[in-house]
C-alpha cells in the first residue's frame, strides 16, 4: 500500500474542484497547501465572490493561498517552501509555468473534465453541451507547458443527458473525477501506470467565454440555441434585448418546426407560450427573467407584457 504522507499541493478555483479536493481531504492525504484565485468583484453591485475553496481549506485547517498569478520568484519560493512531492490541479484557471512544474518529484496532475485530447482549455464542459455531444468525460493527466497537452494516466466516460445543464453536467464530472483521481492516485506513486501521449492531431480547443458570448444568435438554429442556454447558465447568462429591455433566458426548448415568422428572433405565441423565430426551427421560452424582476414562466411573462408578441428581439 502507498503511503498517504506524500506532500501533496492542491490549486483549484470553481465549485468543479470542490468534491476532487473534499475527496482527498476525507480520504487523509496529506495536503499541505491550497491554492485558488484572488477573489473576484462581479455582479450589479461588484461585491466579492470567494473562491470556492475558502471553506474547505478553513473546513481542514488548511493553508490557503491566493496569488494574481504563479510567475513570480517569491510565489515558487513559497511553494519550493512547502516541499511538494506532487501538485493536483482541478479547473485552476492560471497558467502554472515551468520553474513551478519542476518542483514535485512526482509532477503535476491536472483532473480536466473532457476526454482528451478533444475540449482543451478553459470550457470544456461548455464546449461538449453547446455542441450536442452525447458523451464526454474526465481526464487525469501529466501537466506540462502547453494548454491541456501532457500524457494521459486514465479516463472515465460520461454519458450527457437530454437536458444537462453546465451545472447539473458539472456535478458528475467533479464526482467522477475525484473516484477515477483516488482510484490511480496509489498506482500512479507506486509507478504501476504509464503514462499515454495525446493524439494531437485530434486535439480541439474550447475559447475563454466572455459577457457578450451569451447573447442569443437568433440566425442560429434553435437546437444550439437550447444547448447554449443550458450552457452558459450562471455564466454569462443567455440574454437578449426587447428594445432597451435585457431579458435573461433560463430555460427554453427547440421545437422542429416550418418558418413561422419571417425574420430571425420575431415573437409569437402559441396557446399562451411564448415561442421565437429562429434560422432553423424555433425556440419556445420557458422560464426568462426581465432584468432588475423575478424569475417567471413564459405563460407568466406573457401576461404582464402581452406586447412582445410581433416584436424583433436582438
Amino acid at each position: 500500500m502507498v503511503r498517504k504522507d506524500y506532500k501533496i499541493i492542491f490549486m483549484g478555483t470553481s465549485e468543479f474542484a470542490v468534491p476532487i479536493l473534499e475527496k482527498l481531504a476525507s480520504s487523509n492525504f496529506n495536503i499541505v497547501g491550497v491554492f485558488c484565485q484572488p477573489d473576484r468583484q462581479k455582479g450589479r453591485g461588484l461585491k466579492y465572490q470567494h473562491c470556492a475553496m475558502k471553506n474547505i481549506a478553513s473546513q481542514y485547517n488548511f493553508s490557503l493561498f491566493q496569488p494574481e498569478n504563479l510567475k513570480n520568484k517569491v510565489i515558487a519560493g513559497k511553494i519550493q517552501d512547502l516541499k511538494p512531492e506532487l501538485i493536483i490541479v482541478a479547473a485552476y484557471g492560471l497558467i502554472i509555468p515551468r520553474t513551478i512544474l519542476e518542483i514535485p518529484r512526482h509532477g503535476c496532475l491536472n483532473v480536466h473534465p473532457s476526454l482528451l485530447s478533444r475540449y482543451r482549455g478553459s470550457s470544456p464542459i461548455q464546449g461538449a453541451i453547446i455542441d450536442g455531444e452525447k458523451e464526454t468525460g474526465v481526464t487525469v493527466m501529466l501537466l506540462d507547458e502547453k494548454v491541456d497537452h501532457g500524457p494521459i494516466l486514465a479516463q472515465r466516460k460520461i454519458k450527457i443527458e437530454q437536458y444537462d445543464d453546465i451545472f447539473s453536467l458539472s456535478e458528475r464530472l467533479a464526482k467522477r473525477g475525484a473516484n477515477l483521481l483516488l482510484k490511480i492516485l496509489p498506482l500512479y506513486l507506486a509507478g504501476e501506470i504509464k503514462p499515454v501521449q495525446q493524439d494531437h492531431m485530434q486535439a480541439t480547443l474550447t475559447k475563454i467565454i466572455r459577457k457578450e458570448d451569451g447573447q442569443i444568435d437568433w440566425s442560429e438554429d434553435a437546437a444550439r440555441i437550447a444547448r447554449k442556454i443550458r450552457a452558459y447558465l450562471g455564466w454569462p447568462g443567455s440574454f437578449i434585448f426587447w428594445g432597451e429591455k435585457r431579458i435573461i433566458i433560463l430555460e427554453a426548448e427547440a421545437k422542429n418546426a416550418d418558418r413561422y415568422r419571417e425574420k430571425n428572433g420575431e415573437v409569437f405565441n402559441i396557446n399562451s407560450e411564448i415561442y421565437v423565430q429562429c434560422g432553423q426551427n424555433v425556440l419556445k421560452i420557458k422560464k426568462l427573467r426581465l432584468e432588475g424582476k423575478k424569475e417567471v414562466t413564459g405563460v407568466e411573462f406573457l401576461r404582464g407584457y402581452v406586447g412582445i408578441i410581433g416584436a424583433v428581439l436582438r
